[in-house]
């Protein structure tokens, strides 16, 4: 394991790169048939050569955001939140490992929540702004 700890000063949403590792690795591969393969000039029509090169590169990067602390009470959503387990038929014939709220309602035979929230009654002329000028 690998770590890396340092101290930057950022505004919110700004990036910065505090680190970096590049990792290569280099393979040889000889194959040939016994003993024809070790004769010298010959040897090469009886065996065959290959290279393999793997190069991984990893940059670490940070983005700070700055968030309104919770309050004692506050109920804190989580990314589970949104889905549910699956039933047998999900996972074992659909391969899925959750499931969302709205598909599991789908499947209950709820009628989906498409439009939550409030709605608000315009006038048909569009909304009249009224300024005030002192």
């Amino acid at each position: 394991m690998r770590r890396a700890s340092t101290t930057v000063e950022l505004r919110d949403g700004q990036s910065f790169v505090i680190g970096g590792l590049l990792q290569s690795v280099g393979q040889n591969q000889i194959n040939q048939l016994p003993w024809l393969g070790d004769i010298p000039v010959l040897g090469t029509l009886f065996r065959s050569t290959s290279y393999q090169k793997r190069e991984t590169d990893l940059a670490i990067i940070v983005t700070p955001r700055l968030v309104r602390p919770a309050r004692p009470g506050d109920v804190i959503k989580t990314p589970l939140d949104g889905t549910l387990p699956p039933n047998d038929k999900d996972l074992f014939l659909m391969g899925k490992t959750e499931v969302s709220r709205a598909a599991a309602r789908l499947h209950a035979g709820l009628p989906p929540r498409e439009f939550t929230g409030h709605m608000l009654d315009l006038p048909k002329g569009g909304a009249r702004v009224v300024s005030a000028r002192k």
